[in-house]
């Protein structure tokens, strides 16, 4: 996977100085990819097929979900913390997911 880029909708619930969240959206990834296809048969005689399928920067849709809290730590600045999971449709027989964490910082004016 080289890249991928996600929209999302975000619900939450402020209590007090957090804000807890839960996401859920799509996703879409640009991926290379190589597959080897290898059959033989052994009964006195051999046969050999090799077959190879390839491709670069394929795109594939997928799915992101996660959670994560906004933390106020002054009255215009908080600290977010939040994870994400993402999952694409099988491509060429190998399905991709990610597992991402996040720290981040925020100002607001």
């Amino acid at each position: 996977m080289h890249d991928y880029a996600t929209l999302r909708a975000r619900v939450g619930y402020p209590m007090g100085q957090f804000l807890p969240y839960a996401f859920l959206g799509g996703a879409v990834g640009r991926f290379d990819y190589r597959t080897r296809t290898v059959a033989s048969l052994t009964s006195g005689a051999t046969a050999s097929i090799n077959e190879v399928q390839a491709k670069e920067g394929a795109f594939n849709p997928g799915l992101t979900t996660g959670l994560g809290a906004d933390i106020a730590i002054l009255p215009n600045m908080y600290l977010r913390l939040e994870y994400e999971f993402n999952a694409f449709l099988e491509l060429a027989g190998i399905t991709a997911m990610s597992h991402t964490g996040k720290v981040g910082l925020g100002f607001r004016f």
